[in-house]
C-alpha cells in the first residue's frame, strides 16, 4: 500500500504505527521517538498507546536523527528505568522492554568515625555534620535530625537548627554523664540511622 502525504513523500506499508524492534519500510524519515522514564519506586504504569502519555513517568521527545541522548538532572545513587516508542504521522509504535540502569553513588557511610563527628569538653558536645562521608551523593541538609538524651533517661530530645545549611550542632551535657545520640542522615541513594554512645568529653566515649 502507497500513501502520499501533503509533503509529496512516499510512504510504504504505512499504514499502522512503527514497530520498536523492525520500524516498517518507508521513504520518510520517522519524526522522531518518545521516550519514557522514571525514578524506579513501586509498579510501573500503564501507557496510553494513543497519547504516549503516562502517569507518573516523565516523557521526553526525540529528534528522529537521535543517536544518543544525555539524560540531566537527575537524582544520584538512583535506579531508573526506560522505555522508548519510534513514532510516525500515523502514530505512536509499540514501547521496547523496560531498560534499568543506575546512577553513580551510594548511601551516606554507615559507620563514620565517632572523633570526626563528635567533639566535647564536658559541659558541651559539638556534632559536626559536614564530616559525614556522602557516599559520592550530597548529603541533603534539610533532612539532618539529631535527638540525645542521658543514657538512662526515657525521653529524646531534639535539636532544631537555624536553617538549612546548618551542619554543626551543639548541646549542653553535664560533666561525667554518658549520652545517646541519635543522628539521621540522608542522600538520594538512601537514608542512615546512627546511634551512638558517648561521654560528654567524646575522647572517652565506648
Amino acid at each position: 500500500m502507497i500513501l502520499d502525504n501533503p509533503t509529496n513523500k512516499t510512504f510504504h506499508d504505512c499504514h499502522v504505527p512503527p514497530s520498536f524492534n523492525a520500524c516498517l519500510s518507508f521513504f520518510m524519515s520517522l519524526p522522531g521517538y518518545v521516550l519514557h522514564y522514571k525514578r524506579e519506586s513501586g509498579p510501573s504504569p500503564s501507557v496510553n498507546p494513543k497519547s504516549g502519555s503516562a502517569e507518573g513517568w516523565e516523557v521526553l521527545k526525540l529528534n528522529s536523527r537521535s543517536t544518543s541522548y544525555t539524560l540531566e538532572r537527575i537524582r544520584c545513587g538512583s535506579v531508573y528505568v526506560f522505555s522508548l516508542a519510534a513514532e510516525n504521522v500515523i502514530g505512536l509504535g509499540e514501547f521496547s522492554s523496560m531498560l534499568k540502569t543506575r546512577t553513580n553513588g551510594n548511601p551516606p557511610d554507615m559507620n563514620p568515625a565517632l572523633n570526626e563527628i563528635l567533639d566535647g569538653n564536658g559541659t558541651m558536645i559539638q556534632i559536626d555534620l559536614s564530616r559525614w562521608g556522602d557516599g559520592g551523593c550530597p548529603l541533603i541538609s534539610s533532612s539532618f535530625q539529631i535527638e540525645y538524651k542521658p543514657k538512662e533517661a526515657p525521653n529524646w530530645q531534639r535539636i532544631y537548627r537555624r536553617d538549612n545549611s546548618t551542619r554543626q550542632f551543639t548541646f549542653n551535657s553535664m560533666p561525667k554523664v554518658f549520652y545517646e545520640i541519635r543522628i539521621t542522615v540522608e542522600n538520594d541513594a538512601g537514608t542512615v540511622v546512627k546511634l551512638f554512645e558517648v561521654e560528654s568529653d567524646p575522647g572517652k566515649s565506648t
